[in-house]
């Protein structure tokens, strides 16, 4: 230490070693006035307490040393996800290992599920509230108790506060329940994930994280949404669902002629997990979020719901519209679709039901023909888009100037997708 001191050109006696490992020595320390300023003590909660009893001399202290992680909504995801691993898993059992982890609803379908494999992997056990554990399913049921202790091995847990959508944000308490007004809503849920070793080990995990460079920032997600209720006046709410790998411009003109043609106060992006009914997509959930969230992101009546991606969920429409309809009884729910997937509607699951529960809004395509009298019939004009060729575009490292939007393109070239 002396030497390191030497060669940054500072005394080298700015720096004593007490060289006694007498704890009675402390007790002396404590009280030379004359010769000590300030204590910063590091330690349990043992000596924290025997040193606010004894000491004579200003001290700046902790006592707990329970330390938070907060992801906000507009966190670079893939930074956060390496934060809370690093945070965690680096050492268990310092006092500045992370023991809690509050995360934005908007953000928490993109980070949780990365987040939890990395601690399944580690042997992290993990503890949530039953917001958080809808993306955490593995996670046991957090107490009160958890959100209060210093763990100093692996485990975690969840609660929640909200802040304003717009505006400023302002602090609300835990667990207060909100009127949502007809203009302003409040509905970015934090969760906090509190986490701990499934055994007392304190030695350096080999698997610590560690930052990769060059990576490309992650897009703001202020718009995404898992399911809720919403109070006001009903609404004309446009449904538009797909596993958007990518999602391109023919999705987002669909939305906006829909949204014009249709009257729409609104249209709900709904990406789908892994439907076991077709092929997988080839982008993460991961992945597959963050190009939409930065498709949309600048679209005031463009949100995503993102309940068909929790661990666990219905991959078919008809349950996610029945879901829709219990929280929206009074809204007028229509249910966009392009001229090719009308034409295998009748394949689909529980149709009927599907159909009972939202209008069919179905948009024109070149080679398809649609019964205007069981759907209702969206002119557009033809794009010759589809998301296969913008993944073997990609694949080749072509072009996608006009295929998406351009922060999509970005997206997918930095972070080398479909390759």
């Amino acid at each position: 230490m002396r030497a390191g001191l030497k060669s940054a050109g500072l005394p080298e006696a700015a720096v004593q070693l007490i060289g006694i490992a007498d704890r009675a020595a402390v007790g002396e320390l404590i009280r030379l006035t004359q010769y000590v300023d300030i204590l910063v003590p590091r330690g349990g909660k043992e000596l924290i307490e025997r040193l606010s009893r004894e000491a004579r001399i200003p001290m700046i202290k902790h006592l707990d040393g329970v330390c938070h992680v907060y992801v906000d909504d507009a966190a670079d995801a893939e930074m956060a996800v390496r934060i809370a691993d690093n945070a965690k898993t680096q050492r268990y059992g310092t006092c500045n290992t992370m023991e809690t982890l509050l995360v934005a609803e908007a953000i928490a379908p993109v980070v949780l599920p990365r987040i939890a494999s990395i601690f399944t992997d580690k042997n992290v056990e993990m503890r949530a509230d039953a917001a958080a554990r809808k993306w955490i399913p593995a996670a046991k049921a957090a107490t009160d108790g958890d959100f209060y202790t210093e763990w100093l091995a692996p485990l975690a847990a969840h609660r929640r506060h909200r802040h304003a959508r717009r505006g400023a944000r302002r602090a609300l308490p835990a667990r207060s329940r909100l009127e949502l007004g007809d203009v302003e809503r409040l509905d970015a849920l934090r969760r906090r994930l509190r986490i701990r070793p499934g055994r007392r080990d304190r030695h350096l995990h080999g698997q610590a994280a560690r930052a990769r460079p060059g990576r490309p920032g992650r897009p703001h997600h202020p718009e995404i949404r898992g399911a809720g209720s919403r109070r006001g006046p009903h609404l004309k709410l446009g449904i538009l669902g797909g596993t958007f790998d990518p999602v391109h411009n023919a999705h987002l003109a669909i939305a906006k002629t829909a949204m014009q043609s249709l009257g729409l106060a609104k249209v709900l992006w709904i990406p789908t997990g892994k439907p076991g009914y077709r092929k997988a997509p080839v982008a993460s959930l991961f992945d597959r979020l963050a190009m939409l969230s930065l498709a949309v992101k600048d679209q005031e009546d463009f949100e995503i719901d993102s309940r068909e991606l929790a661990p666990g969920a219905s991959p078919y429409t008809v349950d996610t519209l029945t879901a829709l309809r219990a929280e929206r009884p009074d809204d007028e729910l229509y249910l966009l679709l392009g001229a090719d997937q009308y034409a295998n509607f009748n394949r689909w699951h529980r149709p009927g039901e599907v159909k009972r529960l939202a209008r069919l809004a179905v948009v024109t395509r070149p080679g398809y023909s649609v019964d205007s009298a069981q759907a209702i019939v969206v002119p557009m004009s033809p794009l010759a888009i589809s998301g296969s060729d913008i993944r073997a575009r990609a694949a080749r490292g072509e072009n996608l100037a006009g295929l998406v939007p351009a922060a999509v393109a970005h997206y997918i070239t930095e972070n080398r997708l479909y390759r």
